[in-house]
């Protein structure tokens, strides 16, 4: 992405210069975890609105505190299996894909189960992906 920026030097002089500023895309994010699934096999997710909602709003919580803490305590009991990815500190989609399939932690786990619907938000350096089969409707 491409942004203006000014530059003010002691308040006397300013500046304006383009520089490219790197921020993650949930689109762009979502069609690389997509094609990478496809390529081994695994069908598309769908999107639904509810687990996008979900996933702004967990975007705006991790700004501030990342952990999963908040959307264990919210949806451990809800009746469909909900899941989440987190990334932050990676500024290109690329890198944050790779992340999450390099973990030894459960993202590509996640990223690899058999769920049918998948919503990511992103903003900056930071992205919530959101995973659920809404068997028992979604939340």
């Amino acid at each position: 992405m491409l942004k203006n920026i000014q530059y003010k030097y002691f308040g006397v002089s300013a500046k304006t210069e383009s520089v490219i500023v790197r921020e993650l895309n949930s689109e762009r994010l979502m069609t690389l975890v997509n094609d990478w699934r496809v390529s081994q096999g695994y069908l598309k997710y769908e999107s639904h609105p509810a687990l996008c909602k979900i996933a702004n709003n967990r975007l705006e919580q991790i700004k501030s505190e990342y952990s999963h803490n908040k959307f264990v305590q919210k949806y451990e009991n809800y009746p469909s299996y909900v899941s989440e990815n987190l990334v932050f500190a990676i500024d290109d989609d690329e890198s944050a894909l790779n992340a999450w399939l390099s973990s030894t932690t459960g993202h590509r786990e996640a990223i690899e189960a058999p769920f049918k619907y998948s919503c990511i938000a992103a903003s900056g350096v930071h992205a919530v992906q959101i995973f659920s089969n809404c068997e028992k409707g979604c939340p």
